[in-house]
Order: C-alpha cells, then sequence, then structure tokens
C-alpha cells in the first residue's frame, strides 16, 4: 500500500486557457473603464473651470472699478462789476493805467466761467451717466448754477465735457459778512471760489455686472482781478478733492 503510494506521479497546475471572445471581453471592459476616467476627469476639471474661472474674472477684468472726474481748466468771460468804484485799489496790469482809491457800498461782479470736465473710466465697459450738476458759491452764497450733460465713457477712454456757467455775485448793507468779503476782494485784486459737482451713473459689464456710481467733486479756486481795460479775472491757484461711491 505504501509503494503505491510512493510510485503515484504527483499531479501538475494546469494553466487555463483562455479563448478569443474572452480576451476581447476583456479589453473591451478595460477600454469602457479607462473612457469612464477620461468621462469623469473631463466633467471635473469642466466643472472646476466653469467655477473658478467666472469668480477670477469677477475679481480681476470685470471687476467695477472707480471712473474719475477732473476739472482741467476754467476760463472767465464778459467780467463786469457794478461800477468804477468797485475796483478801488485793484492793481492794474497796464502800469499806465491808474487805479481809483474810492469804495463801493453796493459791490457786485458778474461773469462767465467756461469749464473744461473730463471723466476717466477705468474699465473695461462702458460708464453711461445722467445729467449732473456744477454749483459755485462765494463763501457758502450760491453764485452760479449750470446742468452737466449726460454722457457716455467708453471703456478704458476718457471722455471731455465742456461747461458754462454763468456767475452773479453782490453784496449790500443787508448781507454784511458777504459785503466786507466782497469789498476786499476787489480791493486786493484777488477773490476765492468754491465748486461743487455730482455725476451719477452705473457700469454695466455684459449686462451681468453691474454697478450704480456716484461722483462728487469740490474745488476752491482763487482767482486774480485785474483793472485793464477791459476788466478780466484769471485763475490763480485751484484745489480739488473727488470722493467716488460704489
Amino acid at each position: 500500500m505504501v509503494e503505491e503510494d510512493q510510485a503515484r506521479p504527483f499531479a501538475y497546475a494546469t494553466t487555463p486557457t483562455v479563448t478569443g471572445d474572452e480576451e476581447a471581453t476583456s479589453l473591451q471592459s478595460q477600454r469602457k473603464l479607462r473612457r469612464k476616467k477620461f468621462c469623469i476627469c473631463y466633467i471635473s476639471v469642466s466643472l472646476v473651470i466653469g467655477l473658478v474661472l467666472p469668480l477670477v474674472l469677477i475679481f480681476t477684468v470685470f471687476k467695477v472699478k472707480k471712473p474719475t472726474m477732473t476739472l482741467n481748466s476754467v476760463q472767465f468771460e464778459k467780467v463786469s462789476i457794478s461800477n468804477s468804484t468797485s475796483l478801488a485799489g485793484i492793481p492794474s496790469l497796464n502800469p499806465t493805467t491808474p487805479t481809483t482809491t474810492t469804495t463801493s457800498t453796493n459791490p457786485s461782479i458778474n461773469m462767465t466761467m467756461l469749464a473744461d470736465m473730463s471723466v476717466k473710466n477705468p474699465n473695461v465697459a462702458s460708464f453711461k451717466f445722467k445729467p449732473g450738476t456744477t454749483i459755485l458759491y462765494y463763501y457758502g452764497s450760491e453764485a452760479g448754477v449750470a446742468r452737466n450733460p449726460a454722457g457716455n465713457a467708453k471703456a478704458k477712454k476718457t471722455m471731455h465735457m465742456n461747461l458754462t456757467i454763468d456767475l452773479y455775485i453782490q453784496a449790500d448793507s443787508s448781507t454784511p459778512s458777504k459785503l466786507e468779503h466782497l469789498t476786499s476782494d476787489l480791493k486786493s485784486g484777488e477773490m476765492s471760489m468754491d465748486s461743487y459737482t455730482i455725476l451719477d451713473g452705473r457700469v454695466n459689464v455684459l449686462n451681468i455686472f453691474k454697478k450704480n456710481v456716484e461722483i462728487k467733486m469740490n474745488c476752491t479756486m482763487t482767482l486774480a482781478i485785474s483793472s485793464g481795460s477791459p476788466v478780466s479775472v484769471s485763475l490763480k491757484d485751484m484745489q480739488c478733492k473727488s470722493k467716488v461711491k460704489l
């Protein structure tokens, strides 16, 4: 019995045979798996781009920036002072022109101011604004008002506006403080005025990102008055400050 067991040969492991159909099915399954993984990766990348890219654009390219307004220059025309006695002590640009030493009890000055203003738009979309208002003050008293025209400052462009303001300043005994200032200014040949301008508009990016914009600008001007013939007024100094609200 023992001899028979020892004489029995060992069984060899057999390698399973794979038919052609089974191999084709396996390759097809692998291809499907690869396509599925590719689709998942593609969808994931598309979702990331679709979510992240708009956020990047919103906070960079499409971010609404503050437009700026500037009062570039001013000129004065049609200057008229109430009468010759209003020019007491005003220095003349012409040395041969004498100056009077009398005073006026009711001084006044009338003139037209031509202003060159501009709006700079740093955005990738246009800045469309409504008609605005510019008011000039003389020691807190309104001296002239003008309406700024509506406009559309194109993307990355600066739009210029020409403004005409008629100014009239008069003082008498009923306004002692104003009378004192105007009399003193006409004597010294130098006067100060303040201007206030406000514009309201909107920046519209792709009709998706919309932002209302309010621009306020305050300027202080120092004017020089000469008693030449005719009397003239020119800008000596100007300081402006702007505030933009989005």
